[in-house]
């Protein structure tokens, strides 16, 4: 039988910007999408992108990609980014396992 598990969003500290985001990959086609809101829970702006057909990492890391290169073009420096992988988080303390396609 499903459960219902409630889920709260709480907002960045004073000076920071939060983003939710969110990628998919299969093979299917993929999309990610993430949401900016500051201290005060006031929504900044919003950003959604056909990523193709990739897998599901490949799909992840570049929706973080993209949050951070928004983040610095709109000049935001302190940026609290909230994903729901953690293999994205496992990327950034191990790049090894970030596709080559992604690496720079």
């Amino acid at each position: 039988m499903p459960r219902i598990i409630p889920v709260s969003w709480y907002p960045p500290l004073c000076g920071w910007i939060k983003c939710n985001s969110d990628g998919s990959g299969s093979f299917d086609p993929a999309a990610s999408g993430g949401l900016f809101c500051d201290s005060q829970s006031s929504f900044l702006g919003g950003f959604a992108l056909n990523v193709g057909i990739t897998f599901v990492l490949h799909g992840e890391l570049l929706t973080a990609m993209t949050t951070v290169e928004l983040d610095f073009e709109k000049g935001w420096w302190r940026l609290y980014l909230e994903c729901g992988s953690t293999l994205v988080v496992h990327a950034f303390h191990n790049p090894d396992i970030v596709p080559w396609k992604l690496q720079n």
